[in-house]
């Protein structure tokens, strides 16, 4: 009976803390919805690709459902981590490329169309 009160603690400690991290991650989202709205009206003229995939990987915190395990939400936000971290590099790969064609540095490309070393 210990063996199984144990497990039900440890389960019940599990789902606290991931509705922790789901209470931090609708509050970044939340954040960066702000911040997608001010960059916009800033450069309405640029594109601004790059806010938008932060966007909706943010976004998919709201697509969860209760009825998910939190291994399964776990998983999924660890799989479209690493989708966002592999886009991202290519992005940078990218721009390395332009960089090195134009014989620059990277910071130059990336204020040239119009975003900071911090996106």
């Amino acid at each position: 009976m210990k063996y199984l009160d144990k497990n039900l603690n440890r389960k019940q400690e599990q789902i606290k803390d991931y509705q922790n991290m789901n209470g931090t991650l609708i509050k970044v989202f939340e954040r960066l919805s702000a911040e997608k709205k001010k960059y916009v009206s800033i450069f309405p003229h640029r594109n601004v690709s790059c806010l938008n995939n932060i966007y909706s990987i943010c976004d998919t915190n709201r697509r969860y459902s209760s009825t998910k395990t939190p291994k399964e939400v776990s998983s999924k936000y660890i799989k479209e981590l690493k989708e966002y971290n592999e886009l991202r590099d290519a992005g940078l790969r990218l721009a390395q490329i332009i960089a090195d064609e134009k014989q620059c540095k990277i910071k130059d490309v990336f204020e040239e169309i119009g975003y900071s070393m911090k996106d």
